[in-house]
């Protein structure tokens, strides 16, 4: 019997892999996401660990080194010049934009969950909806009949996800600053 790994696809919907197909679908990328060994003693512990998390993650401190390879809101310039080399339907930009909208939609929950509970959250969880919103429109306009001659409000939109990215690092780092 094949062992399987649950998980959850880029639509959000719940999906099963053998461990062959794993790092070996569309993207050759895989990256697993695991809450073992995370038990803070406390509260304040797993805030911190939160904010660290979001910092890490901007201040590129997550994958392997790698120059052709950005991460958090310093990865938008590349993806913006990307876009600017499309001419024709492409499904990498649709894979893209799916995959990161469904990440900053679940990020939204997350922090919006959190700040019903603690006020110190309600920028981040503001800056993270307002990403969603960004996403949701990129989503749309990528999936409108007009692509890919609206690539350039596509590019507009990826600007304004990057400002919003850079804001939720710098407001992680202030709200670290705090705990």
């Amino acid at each position: 019997m094949k062992h399987t790994i649950k998980g959850i696809s880029v639509t959000g919907q719940d999906v099963q892999l053998s461990k062959e197909k794993l790092g070996r679908r569309e993207i050759p990328l895989l990256h697993i996401m695991s809450i073992n060994n995370w038990a803070p003693d406390n509260e304040e512990d797993s805030h911190k660990k939160i904010l660290n998390i979001i910092i890490n993650h901007n201040e590129e401190n997550e994958s392997l080194p790698d120059s052709d390879y950005k991460e958090g809101y310093k990865a938008y310039d590349l993806w913006i010049d990307k876009m600017s080399e499309i001419n024709e339907d492409d499904w990498e930009s649709r894979y893209y934009l799916e995959t990161y909208g469904a990440m900053k939609k679940l990020a939204a929950v997350f922090f919006k969950n959190l700040a019903e509970d603690y006020s110190k959250w309600h920028t981040i969880s503001f800056l993270y909806k307002e990403l969603a919103d960004i996403y949701e429109n990129m989503i749309n306009l990528r999936n409108n009949l007009d692509y890919p001659n609206n690539v350039q409000l596509i590019q507009n939109s990826l600007k304004n996800a990057k400002v919003q990215e850079k804001a939720i690092y710098e407001e992680a780092k202030l709200l670290l600053k705090t705990i």
